[in-house]
C-alpha cells in the first residue's frame, strides 16, 4: 500500500534515473480507461518526447490510420455545455453514466429541467435518466433515424447524437 503522491515520486525518480530519450518511453492504456485521460496520457508522451503509445489489446500498439484527427473521435461540435441547451438526444452504442460521467451529469441535469427526450441504440444500462430504447445494433440505426424518434431530432431546436 502506498499513496498517490509515494507512486508518482517514485515513478519520478525512476524516469530521471533511466532518462529514456524519444520513443524508449512508452504509455500504454487498459481496456477500461476513458478518453480524457486517454488524451492526459498522449499528452504526457508527447512532452515527454514520445509517440510509442498502445493499447492493451491485440495490435493495440499498431500505429492509427494516417491521416485520421484522434480528437475528432471523441470531441463534440459544440461544447460540453451545449448538452445542457439539447431537447433531444440520441446515444448509440454508449454508456454515458460509466464512460463519461461529466457527460452524463449533463444529459441529467437537462433531463431533470426540460422536456429532454432521449433514445438509446445499444445495451441498456443503469441510468439516471430515462430514455426510450430504439435497438440494439446498427440497423437500428436507420429505423430509428426514419421513425418517430426521427421526427423529434427533426424538430427539435438544439438536437445531438452521442
Amino acid at each position: 500500500p502506498t499513496t498517490w503522491e509515494e507512486a508518482l515520486i517514485e515513478i519520478g525518480n525512476a524516469y530521471q534515473k533511466l532518462s529514456p530519450k524519444g520513443n524508449e518511453f512508452k504509455a500504454v492504456a487498459g481496456h477500461l480507461i476513458e478518453t480524457e485521460s486517454l488524451v492526459a496520457m498522449k499528452d504526457l508522451a508527447n512532452r515527454l518526447g514520445s509517440d510509442n503509445l498502445a493499447l492493451d489489446q491485440p495490435q493495440g500498439d499498431q500505429p492509427i490510420a494516417h491521416g485520421i484527427d484522434v480528437r475528432s473521435n471523441f470531441a463534440f461540435n459544440s461544447k460540453i455545455t451545449g448538452v445542457e441547451e439539447a431537447d433531444a438526444i440520441l446515444l448509440i452504442g454508449t454508456n454515458p453514466r460509466h464512460e463519461a460521467a461529466l457527460l452524463n451529469a449533463r444529459i441529467r441535469k437537462q433531463w431533470l429541467r426540460s422536456d429532454l427526450e432521449i433514445g438509446l441504440i445499444g445495451e441498456d444500462f443503469e441510468s439516471t435518466f430515462e430514455y426510450e430504447k430504439l435497438g440494439t445494433d446498427a440497423a437500428s440505426i436507420k429505423e430509428a433515424l426514419s421513425g418517430a424518434f426521427g421526427k423529434k431530432l427533426q424538430s427539435a431546436k438544439r438536437p445531438m447524437i452521442i
